[in-house]
């Protein structure tokens, strides 16, 4: 599977409402933009609370550390980079974790 096919345009369809939802760059603008918001309003709960967790222990770790041993380039710490690794990570792989996400609930694709 390329890259293409994973951010290419797919559309789903509930089999219990006439309901439709297209997955693709759309959905990496909007994690970019909203994070687990955004997965949480598209239905996928699951990734948006493991985006949060993640989130929120990278933001706790440096509570944990002496702050002066941690820095890195651009004043950024280590767990600043990682919350960022992971936010940028779902980012791009949430076409396919959205797609995962509407076949675990019994969405059919389009």
């Amino acid at each position: 599977m390329s890259i293409a096919d994973l951010l290419g345009q797919r559309t789903y369809r509930s089999p219990y409402r006439q309901v439709r939802a297209s997955v693709g760059l759309s959905s990496v603008a909007g994690v970019l933009l909203l994070g687990p918001i955004y997965l949480w309003r598209k239905g996928a709960m699951l990734e948006a609370l493991l985006l949060t967790a993640v989130g929120m222990g990278a933001a706790a770790l440096p509570l944990l550390q002496p702050i002066a041993d941690s820095e890195l380039a651009w004043g950024l710490d280590a767990n600043a980079w990682l919350g960022l690794l992971v936010w940028l990570g779902t980012a791009l792989a949430s076409p396919a974790l959205l797609a995962q996400s509407y076949r675990r609930r019994g969405w059919e694709e389009c």
